[in-house]
């Protein structure tokens, strides 16, 4: 049987990985409204595709932080799952 320290402390670890997961969700929402803003920005000048790639790899790097931070949220939930067991 846990005694009520180890219980609060849990419940501490707990909380925090959901804050973590929160702020990850966060995080990667804004940069997907950031990428999709330059992307209509360039689009509706007419030059989306003369930009020279820039904005190709502009997007490619917001995609692979995107998929970066999504592993690591899946981990935080994967934490977060144990924990509530």
């Amino acid at each position: 049987m846990k005694d009520k320290d180890e219980i609060l402390e849990e419940g501490i670890l707990l909380a925090e990985i959901h804050a973590d997961r929160e702020f990850v969700s966060d995080v990667i929402r804004r940069l997907i409204r950031t990428r999709n803003e330059v992307t209509n920005h360039f689009a509706g000048r007419g030059d989306c595709f003369r930009f020279d790639g820039r904005l190709t790899s502009f997007n490619t790097n917001i995609d692979d932080t995107i998929y970066c931070l999504s592993c690591i949220d899946v981990e935080l939930m994967k934490m977060e799952v144990s924990h509530e067991k």
